[in-house]
């Protein structure tokens, strides 16, 4: 009996150290588990805050498009005055060489 008992007794203390290893060992897990998720949340908190800056950027890329297309067209309406008001300057300078 006594063999019986040391038995069972080795076997309870087996299985408690079993358990508490599991235990410790899970949250050891739990804890890696929680700092990598917390690196991954950051890094995507960063990729989607990138996304944010690159949308930003293409709007004011669109923004300086249609600018720029507006002040092509406001230079070459002031070129083409400037020509026709240089075409009169000439032509009546050429009529006053006459006279």
């Amino acid at each position: 009996m006594d063999a019986n008992i040391a038995a069972l007794l080795i076997s309870l203390a087996a299985c408690i150290t079993g358990v508490l290893g599991f235990v410790l060992s899970r949250d050891r897990h739990t804890e890696q588990d929680a700092l990598w998720r917390g690196e991954v949340n950051g890094k995507l908190d960063v990729v989607c805050g990138i996304k944010n800056d690159v949308e930003r950027l293409q709007e004011q890329c669109r923004c300086n498009a249609q600018n720029l297309a507006a002040a092509d067209a406001s230079v070459k309406s002031a070129h083409h005055r400037i020509d026709e008001l240089a075409r009169q300057v000439y032509a009546e300078s050429a009529h006053h060489k006459k006279e």
